[in-house]
């Protein structure tokens, strides 16, 4: 039960976060994307396969950052 409380308040709280501009709504609109690590290996899988599998390449701001100095 307290599980169950604690997943719907999470996925309410992750909602009002991505809609608010203030918060995540504005990089979201933007086309970031947003998702849930739920500290399982699978779950970190999905992450990196998300990441990996992009057809447009993607620098992160260090990568950024060694190649420019």
């Amino acid at each position: 039960m307290r599980d169950e409380v604690f997943h719907e308040e999470a996925v309410r709280r992750e909602r009002q976060l991505t809609q608010t501009k203030e918060y995540w709504g504005w990089i979201v609109d933007h086309g970031s994307a947003f998702y849930r690590h739920g500290h399982k290996m699978l779950s970190a899988e999905r992450i990196v396969y998300r990441l990996a599998n992009n057809d447009i390449p993607v620098a992160t701001g260090l990568q950024k950052q060694l190649t420019d100095e």
